[in-house]
């Protein structure tokens, strides 16, 4: 038995060739997986903040201690709330200590109450400054100033979460640089108030509210994202340098192989119209040579040529008149094969197959003598 034959040079560099090419197939998927992480937003939901709400007492002006039933009365009210905003739903799934990129778009700053059957409001309202600022909380306790504020404005930003859950909170302050300054805006409301006769008072509740489209994801080291980019454009140029030169020989072995069997055609398949050129010669020769001896033979070749060229349609022998010194002795005469065929009409058939056994065994004679002929020569 024959050892190290794995280590001969084709062998190797069949194994090495392998091998690159299953490494930037590897990172090829690997990367598609990095850049749909990098790309995909672990949670992309719309959320709504709110404040506490404010309560104010409304009271009732057509109160009897004695009565039954309802009353109506027309009320306005107004009271003070400060924009801190927050999100009662607590979010999850975070990792501690990890750094997370946020999105959020803000819009429908607005003011609303708690509903009740004894209110029917017809108008709120909560007017505010064009120049308030939105801070977001970082790590429960401390905030960042992420822009002004605009309704429909995006603001992306970075956190270090030092918890597993989170609650998100955002505030609209008058200062970029003083998260304390938190704008206290006034809610007005009136509408219809429907109290019972016997109650003193009702209790009307306001609150701010704005919605948050809210995106976060895992956030991904720039410096490892341009390794990653690094090493799959190498491996594409790699891949690419490999492709050229699997081209260029796959070129060159075609390219050998097609001139092979070329030039194999023409050492042993003879040129076209060279055996209608050779029977043409060898006829002539013999009817020069063999003048009226060969007649008969030229006659049974020209029958052949009939046979072999005969159709369905109708067809026949022609035979050459005979004149002696000018005289017709004996008129050129056709015979037709329908007269034949119509008495016997598997004979023409019979007379094909013959036709083509004589033809094949000349074929083959003539091969026989082209191949003699090359490798004598």
């Amino acid at each position: 038995m024959k050892h190290g034959r794995f280590c001969s040079s084709s062998v190797f560099s069949r194994f090495m060739s392998f091998c690159v090419a299953f490494s930037i197939l590897f990172l090829s998927i690997t990367s598609s997986r990095v850049y749909g992480a990098e790309n995909k937003w672990a949670f992309n939901e719309r959320i709504n903040v709110k404040n506490s709400a404010k309560s104010v007492s409304i009271q009732n002006t057509k109160y009897n201690s004695n009565g039954t039933g309802r009353t109506s009365m027309p009320f306005t009210v107004s009271t003070d709330c400060f924009l801190n905003l927050y999100c009662s739903d607590q979010l999850t799934g975070f990792v501690n200590g990890a750094t997370y990129d946020f999105a959020i778009t803000v819009s429908n700053l607005s003011s609303w109450y708690n509903g009740s059957t004894d209110y029917s409001v017809s108008s709120i309202n909560m007017p505010y400054p064009s120049d308030l600022y939105v801070w977001v909380v970082k790590n429960g306790s401390e905030w960042q100033c992420v822009g002004k504020y605009a309704d429909g404005a995006t603001y992306e930003f970075s956190q270090v979460l030092s918890s597993d859950t989170s609650y998100f909170s955002v505030r609209l302050c008058q200062s970029s640089t003083n998260s304390d300054d938190i704008y206290t805006a006034s809610i007005t409301a009136s509408g219809t108030f429907t109290p019972y006769v016997w109650s003193k008072s009702e209790t009307f509740y306001a609150y701010a509210t704005m919605s948050v489209d809210l995106k976060y994801k895992l956030h991904v080291d720039k410096t490892v994202q341009e390794e990653i980019r690094d090493e799959i454009k190498k491996g594409n140029e790699l891949q690419k340098e490999q492709n050229e030169t699997s081209k260029g020989i796959l070129g060159k072995i075609t390219e050998f192989f097609a001139s092979f069997f070329e030039n194999l055609k023409g050492l042993f398949v003879p040129e076209d119209g060279y055996f209608s050129d050779f029977f043409t010669r060898l006829n002539d020769f013999f009817s020069e040579k063999l003048g009226m001896l060969y007649a008969p033979i030229d006659m049974f070749i020209t029958f052949l040529n009939t046979i072999k060229d005969a159709s369905s349609t109708d067809s026949g022998i022609t035979f050459p008149e005979l004149a002696w010194d000018g005289t017709v002795i004996i008129p050129e005469t056709k015979f037709s094969f329908s007269t034949i065929t119509k008495d016997f009409p598997d004979l023409q058939e019979k007379i094909y197959f013959v036709t083509d056994v004589i033809l094949v065994g000349a074929v083959l004679w003539l091969l026989q003598v082209k191949l003699k002929e090359v490798l004598e020569n």
